[in-house]
């Protein structure tokens, strides 16, 4: 037996020298290193011959303090294993600078006493300080990842491939209104805006292509309490080996942001309809003052001509004289109708000035058969001089408008159907009013001679037009009709056809 517990260095060092690492013998019972071989020392600043005078106090000075411990019972646990088994060990070492350095060893029983205790063990061994340098370094950057993802004040997320959730942090919970434990037997299809759903869908497909490297987005999440939030995301795919393996989402609380700048838009969108609406109003004073300029400077210079004739009676006799073509009792005459026709184009300007500035309108809901009766009280006479065939259609009951103009619109409508029907057909007159989700609708359709759209469509309603000889029109009606629907921010259309009646239809927001 004593035979066994020699060992032939010759041999040892011949093996030790194909493996690439340090190889050494431990002797259990007297706890000191016999035998390391040369050529694969770690460089730990001792010579082999200083190492080995450590002897047994080899772990007491140059083990660490807090690897001792292990260390010695990592010995015990030698003492006790079998002799085919393979036992590794991790600690740190004080190389000859004062320094640590890391070492890993493989041990296994080498020889036993006579008793059956284990004697000594060949040990191989390698410096490892670089990859501990890596785990503490990888360990830092894990801790550090670990603490920004659970306390930063933006929301993060883990997913997986199928958009479930991995993990998250409080933010996340604080912005959806779930809890935790909730969100992880989510997906983010369950909580994300059905209308925003698609286009996330698309960015996560060109991730999985590697189309793209990331992608931010503005999307709505729905609350816990059924609330929409909107956030802005980013969003990274993680690859491992190749392989897509998971999703890190960045989500920013935006959502007093969003509603600011959607109210701020709200808000320049009034402005504009508003600078629009002063700017129709400007052009609309200039057009008035056009009209004005136009309709009162002839029968005023008309009217100052007739005065001055009227008080130079020298000049005038009570018969027609060869200077002028009247007498005065004539001239009275021609200046009691120049005033009125003043007078009646004051009172038409004045009506158009109060439509376009819009002062003192009620708006009502107006009952479309009361109106229209009112209006036919006022016109019964012509519809029964014209024998005129009325039918009416009201499936939008009331519509909501000033009621004098309503009032207004279907006497100017009436009337211009009665005035201008055909000699050829019985006069029938069709009004209509219906209404869809955002307007309501008024018609007024005839069977009368028709307008010519493409000769007078333009100037339809222009004041002072007409279109047809040997009628009784002065051209207010449809100007007047068209500045009240102006107005109140509605629109007519007309559909006409000579010899083929004409339709007009009035829009209105319902």
């Amino acid at each position: 037996m004593e035979s066994n517990l020699r060992f032939n260095e010759q041999h040892l060092s011949q093996c030790g020298s194909l493996i690439p690492e340090t190889v050494y013998v431990f002797d259990l019972e007297n706890r000191k290193v016999i035998y390391i071989n040369t050529d694969k020392y770690i460089n730990t600043g001792y010579s082999i011959e200083e190492f080995l005078a450590y002897g047994d106090k080899v772990i007491e000075q140059l083990i660490h303090t807090d690897d001792q411990q292990s260390f010695t019972e990592h010995l015990t646990s030698l003492a006790l294993a079998k002799e085919e088994q393979l036992i590794g060990n991790e600690f740190r070492f004080k190389i000859k600078s004062g320094k640590y350095i890391w070492i890993k060893t493989t041990n296994k029983i080498l020889s036993r006493k006579e008793n059956g205790d284990a004697k000594l063990v060949i040990t191989v061994a390698r410096d490892i300080s670089k990859e501990k340098e890596y785990e503490q370094h990888l360990e830092t950057l894990t801790n550090t990842f670990r603490q920004a993802f659970k306390y930063s004040p933006m929301g993060m997320a883990l997913a997986d491939l199928e958009g479930k959730f991995m993990d998250l942090n409080l933010a996340v919970c604080s912005i959806t209104g779930y809890s935790k434990k909730e969100l992880l037997q989510k997906r983010f299809h369950d909580i994300t805006y059905p209308d925003d759903l698609s286009e996330d869908l698309r960015y996560i497909e060109s991730l999985k292509k590697k189309e793209i490297e990331n992608f931010k987005m503005e999307k709505r999440y729905i609350k816990k309490n059924g609330d929409v939030v909107w956030v802005l995301i980013s969003v990274t795919l993680v690859w491992n080996n190749n392989m897509p393996s998971f999703f890190i989402a960045q989500i920013a609380d935006i959502d007093a942001l969003k509603k600011l700048n959607i109210a701020l838009e709200s808000q320049n969108t009034s402005l504009a309809a508003t600078q629009e609406s002063l700017s129709n109003r400007v052009h609309q004073l200039e057009e008035l003052n056009h009209i004005i300029a136009h309709n009162l400077r002839g029968p005023s210079l008309n009217l100052k001509m007739l005065a001055e004739l009227f008080f130079n009676k020298e000049m005038i006799g009570e018969k027609k004289s060869e200077e002028l073509p009247f007498s005065y009792p004539e001239l009275s005459m021609l200046l009691f109708e120049s005033s009125k026709s003043l007078c009646d184009s004051l009172d038409t300007l004045m009506e158009v000035a109060r439509i376009g500035l819009n002062r003192n309108i009620t708006y009502n809901k107006c009952n479309m058969e009361k109106t229209f009766q009112k209006v036919k009280s006022q016109l019964n006479g012509m519809i029964q001089s014209k024998k005129a065939v009325i039918t009416t259609n009201f499936k939008d009951k009331q519509i909501f408008c000033p009621e004098i103009y309503m009032q207004s619109i279907i006497y100017n409508l009436l009337s211009n159907a009665l005035k201008y029907i055909s000699d050829e057909r019985t006069p029938e007159i069709a009004i209509e009013s219906w209404r869809d989700e955002k307007h309501s609708y008024l018609s007024v359709k005839d069977n009368g001679i028709g307008i010519d759209l493409e000769k007078f469509g333009k100037k339809l309603f222009k004041l002072n037009q007409t279109f047809h000889r040997g009628y009784d029109s002065n051209g207010v009606g449809l100007f007047l009709t068209k500045a009240q629907i102006d107005s109140i921010g509605g629109n007519i259309e007309v559909e006409s056809k000579v010899g083929n009646g004409t339709k007009f239809v009035v829009t209105l927001e319902s």
